[in-house]
């Protein structure tokens, strides 16, 4: 019975009026739409039995590729011999869960007419041609090992020390290719607590999945540095100063313990080796320390400031002492010992007052 006629055989029958009629309509609109849906099918092969159309047929494939969360039948055969609706429900009925990215999802025939079945398809009017089963794997992009090698070299040498002619990178072993679902795809490196700029190292590069991260690569490298640097032209005994004819500068390899090697004579020369340097080696930063501002022995002035009084006294070092090291000095009239703050080469102050 057509729509508006079942809607005026309800209102003549109950008298409906004003918003129960509105009412009435809503459901019986709602009645007729689920019914006519549900007998599709039904209507359809009807129609197709009677006219001696021939069966619709469903053609698996061997293989498939699914984008979507669900495996639907239209993503693993092709529909023919339907008219273009019944066509789309068919294709629309799913199948199961589409499998995880890099893995294979085997989908039998008997799967396939079971679901069919639980849609409401008389498999009486259907021939299935094809494969017995289909292999499906999850629709997924491809993200090369070499590609991340080159995202994690590029943040190296945009963070690294050292001038670009001055390093070669190699990649210990490049990383396995990857392959992710579909989405905006972007690759970022980060360093990691273990990650130097020499010798050895590691970077962690992400995989970021529509703004997540969907993976985390760790990316293996080796930094070969070759820097002129400042070398010992003969030992250098700790405590001695250095002089210009002490050093040089050579073209080195550097290993990991150099991360700090020293590449201007000047920034040495008049220093103290903190640790004897043997010929021939490398002097880094920490091989060397300032001379000191008052040597033990000296003869100081001792201040002490209290407010906006300031007393002076001499004194002598007991102690070596660099700028703002805290030494052991002695009171010359007093004869006590107190600790006192390297000023400059003849002051060391007190904090406390002196008694």
């Amino acid at each position: 019975m057509p729509v508006d006629l079942a809607f005026e055989t309800m209102c003549r029958r109950y008298r409906c009026i004003g918003a129960v009629a509105v009412v009435a309509r809503v459901i019986a609109v709602s009645l007729v739409t689920a019914v006519s849906l549900g007998v599709l099918w039904t209507w359809t092969h009807a129609a197709m039995a009677e006219e001696g159309v021939a069966p619709i047929v469903v053609t698996v494939k061997e293989e498939a590729q699914v984008a979507g969360a669900k495996i639907l039948l239209g993503d693993i055969a092709t529909i023919s011999g339907a008219p273009a609706p019944v066509e789309d429900e068919i294709k629309r009925i799913e199948i199961g869960p589409a499998p995880i990215v890099g893995y294979k999802r085997t989908v039998s025939l008997a799967s396939v007419k079971i679901h069919m079945r639980q849609a409401g398809v008389d498999l009486s009017r259907v021939t299935f041609e094809g494969a017995g089963s289909t292999s499906v794997t999850a629709r997924a992009m491809a993200i090369t090992g070499e590609e991340l090698v080159r995202v994690a070299v590029e943040y190296i040498l945009s963070t690294m020390p050292w001038k670009r002619n001055e390093v070669s990178i190699e990649c210990e072993r490049t990383p396995d290719n990857l392959l992710t679902p579909l989405g905006e795809v972007r690759l970022e490196a980060e360093r990691l607590p273990i990650t130097q700029y020499l010798g050895t190292t590691t970077v962690r590069v992400n995989v970021i999945l529509d703004g997540k991260v969907y993976k985390s690569v760790p990316v293996v490298l080796r930094l070969n540095v070759v820097k002129e640097v400042v070398v010992a032209t003969r030992t250098i005994i700790k405590g001695q100063v250095v002089t210009a004819d002490a050093v040089t500068r050579e073209l080195r390899q550097l290993s990991a313990l150099e991360m700090d090697p020293a590449t201007d004579p000047a920034a040495v020369v008049g220093k103290v080796a903190a640790r004897t340097i043997r010929e021939g080696t490398l002097i880094t930063a920490g091989a060397v320390e300032e001379p000191p501002l008052i040597k033990r022995g000296d003869i100081i002035q001792i201040v002490v400031r209290l407010g906006g009084v300031t007393v002076t006294t001499a004194g002598e070092a007991l102690e070596d002492g660099k700028l703002k090291d805290l030494i052991r000095v002695k009171n010359l009239e007093s004869g006590r010992q107190v600790e006192a703050v390297v000023v400059d080469a003849k002051i060391a102050e007190v904090s406390p007052p002196l008694r």
